[in-house]
């Protein structure tokens, strides 16, 4: 979801708010490092204090059984930087399909 959010995001800070693609990557970064920030934290906290939650399900951690707590919170850290990035690139995708929006409409 942050990868579409992120995408849409950079198209309308494009159109409507005169974003450069620059600024509109910020954007979508900053999208998707907060919702990895999320996931890390859960799995964390899920870890610490032994409850069986979705964040340290093996299967949301792509893993064929469980993970230690060090296994994890590595490929945690990694999703945090690459999905961080791709959803910067997904702004920026967003900011070039922002050419086919309509123009903002002037309140009377």
């Amino acid at each position: 979801m942050s990868f579409l959010s992120a995408a849409f995001y950079g198209a309308f800070s494009r159109k409507w708010l005169g974003y450069s693609v620059t600024k509109a990557m910020g954007l979508g970064l900053t999208i998707g490092l907060i919702g990895q920030i999320v996931i890390l934290t859960m799995t964390v906290l899920s870890y610490a204090l032994h409850v069986d939650t979705y964040f340290v399900n093996p299967r949301a951690l792509n893993a064929p059984g469980p993970l230690p707590f060090g296994a994890a919170l590595v490929g945690r850290i990694g999703g945090l930087v690459v999905n961080s990035a791709m959803n910067a690139i997904a702004a920026a995708i967003g900011w070039v399909m922002g050419t086919t929006l309509p123009e903002p409409s002037k309140a009377a």
